[in-house]
């Protein structure tokens, strides 16, 4: 399955790694976050990309019968 329509790329890393934009999907690979670009400071969280953060992958990885945590 792909994941672009979220602004998700597939890519080889073997583990998540949030400050860098990689996640892992629903299916248990790794995917770097299209445009994403670190901005967090002390109790307040600024990291913004594309599609990623819209609400649409939540939605559709919940259908999917995924329960993200975070």
């Amino acid at each position: 399955m792909s994941y672009a329509k979220y602004g998700l790329t597939a890519t080889n890393a073997s583990s998540s790694n949030l400050d860098k934009g990689i996640v892992e999907g629903p299916d248990g690979k790794f995917y770097q976050i299209d445009g994403f670009k670190h901005g967090q400071e002390d109790g307040l969280d600024k990291d913004q990309a594309t599609k990623a953060f819209n609400g649409e992958l939540e939605a559709a990885g919940r259908a999917a019968g995924f329960d993200p945590s975070t």
